[in-house]
């Protein structure tokens, strides 16, 4: 089934029972690094470890590990990338869909020498060559906060990169472009930053407090990272920044697509289920409400993307939201539902999400990116 075919039965799902059954019926539609290492490695006819190990720069132990568990390092699935002698377009498609980072951005001066190599067909260990020839251009786009917009479309940029092919061609491509690249990732940062100002936040340091002081920390540290230094965040720490700040299924896929990562996937068990749970939040109205002035306040809520209110239709005795005052609270986002005892509850979508999430969610590494939240 095709990813958004798959995505709007998701968004369908009219309860948690229905979702599982959906992932029950689809079960071969998740597809794991494992699989795809498995592919790459047939595809190479097999290559000893030792010989992976030698190409990437690790220990064999380290490229024994690759087998099971996405590498820690973006560079390191670049390296896989290379030394299965896969295009441009195939490195970012394992980059993005099944390792989970960023694609390779021509207006990021490391990804721009990688961007060469490859389409060169020259090693990945020419890397650290030029990575040493241009570092003052590296460095020097970390001064990107005195700088504003970029002058030149990433499109324009690539082009200029794609016709490069040799090492005088691409060191004039460097020198011309220094200034652009201090505007890496900078629309990732606006983003952040209006969503955050539209709910009175006035920067990233009250939504950190909201939270406990190691992912307050952590949060302060990748968004720091990002506006000063254009390095972006793991897409697990931006996907749950973005959920902390209110953001619907719709901004989220766009803030990602900034970013250089694929829209939230279906065809990730974790990220299927937070679509499903998001989508229950910000669209699914219960038909059951009987209140036409209830129903125009959220019609208002989800027009104006700050959807401060829903209700757990499981839990909650619908006569007694005639009672409940709803107006919308721009200085953070509010989730309203009913707790086992009938009485009203009040949490952030962070929070929401957090819960339900470990209503539905029992793997590993489901409960590390739920302590993210």
């Amino acid at each position: 089934m095709k990813t958004q075919m798959f995505r709007r039965r998701v968004e369908n799902c009219d309860n948690k029972e229905d979702l599982f059954k959906l992932l029950q019926d689809n079960e071969d539609a998740f597809i794991t690094w494992k699989t795809i290492f498995q592919e790459l490695m047939q595809r190479c006819y097999n290559p000893p470890t030792y010989r992976l190990a030698q190409y990437c720069g690790v220990s064999e132990g380290t490229a024994k590990t690759w087998k099971s568990k996405i590498p820690t390092k973006r560079e390191y699935v670049i390296a896989i990338g290379m030394f299965c002698r896969l295009n441009l377009g195939e490195i970012n498609r394992l980059l993005k869909r099944y390792a989970k980072f960023s694609e390779l951005y021509p207006k990021n001066p490391e990804d721009a020498i990688y961007i060469f190599l490859i389409n060169n067909n020259r090693p990945f260990s020419e890397a650290k060559k030029y990575q040493v020839l241009f570092v003052d251009i590296i460095q020097n786009k970390d001064k990107r906060r005195l700088y504003g917009f970029p002058s030149k479309g990433t499109n324009y940029v690539k082009n200029e990169l794609l016709q490069a092919r040799t090492e005088s061609e691409f060191e004039t491509f460097m020198l011309r472009n220094a200034d652009e690249f201090k505007s890496a990732y900078i629309r990732v940062a606006e983003y952040l930053d209006a969503y955050l100002k539209a709910q009175g936040n006035a920067n990233i340091n009250k939504l950190a407090k909201q939270r406990n002081e190691k992912v307050g920390r952590l949060y302060n540290n990748a968004y720091t990272k990002l506006k000063n230094y254009a390095l972006v965040p793991k897409r697990s720490v931006l996907l749950a920044m973005a959920i902390n700040i209110g953001m619907t299924p719709e901004d989220i896929d766009q803030l990602l697509e900034l970013a250089g990562m694929e829209q939230l996937c279906p065809k990730d068990r974790l990220e299927c289920m937070v679509i499903y749970i998001l989508e229950d939040l910000y669209i699914n109205e219960p038909d059951n409400i009987p209140y036409d002035e209830l129903r125009k306040s959220k019609n208002e809520l989800l027009r104006n993307k700050y959807s401060s209110y829903i209700w757990n239709e499981n839990e909650c005795d619908f006569y007694n939201l005639e009672k409940v005052n709803l107006k919308n609270n721009v200085n953070s986002e509010i989730a309203q539902y009913f707790s086992e005892e009938g009485e009203l509850q009040y949490e952030s979508v962070g929070e929401y999400v957090k819960r339900r999430l470990e209503e539905v969610a029992c793997r590993k590494e489901d409960k590390t990116f739920i302590d993210l939240l």
